[in-house]
């Protein structure tokens, strides 16, 4: 089992296209996030990572000036270095990529680190955010009996 994120354009970029479905599960290590997301720039890298916030949305400061950047947050994490420095995704020449991150150590669904609740974000290859989706309690298809190695990863009819 695992959580939902439907991604989509980044709040305030007009020109994102990004859509995809990812899905955040529990393994053995911490956590796997496995995706496939269109919409992207064509035959490059880029990044994705879970950010610290917990919303979306396009917020507003008190001076009215857009807040989104503080309301999705930066990286998340709490213990040496960034984790996601080093979490990318090649594009094919349409624009659609299947995002893997395995075994994130020392995350968590709902205790200790929990992913839980915040934002999963696309970066374009320069590292301007151009997708979002928000990490919920939507329920995935349950592991098959059986199913090989220590983390389970759905099908592409899932995503």
């Amino acid at each position: 089992a695992g959580e939902i994120a439907t991604l989509g354009a980044y709040p305030a970029v007009a020109d994102s296209t990004v859509t995809g479905t990812a899905l955040v599960a529990p393994c053995k290590m911490g956590v796997e996030i496995t995706a496939t997301v269109g919409g992207l720039e064509a035959s490059t890298n880029g990044g994705f990572h879970i950010h610290s916030g917990f919303s979306v949305d396009a917020t507003v400061d008190n001076n009215g000036d857009s807040a989104t950047s503080t309301s999705v947050g930066g990286h998340f994490w709490a213990f040496g270095n960034d984790p996601w420095n080093n979490v990318k995704y090649t594009s094919n020449a349409n624009g659609v990529a299947s995002l893997t991150a395995m075994h994130m150590e020392n995350f968590t669904m709902n205790e200790g680190a929990p992913v839980l609740y915040h934002p999963l974000v696309v970066h374009k290859n320069a590292g301007a955010r151009s997708g979002a989706g928000l990490i919920s309690t939507a329920v995935a298809q349950p592991p098959t009996p059986g199913s090989a190695g220590p983390c389970w990863r759905p099908s592409t009819r899932w995503l």
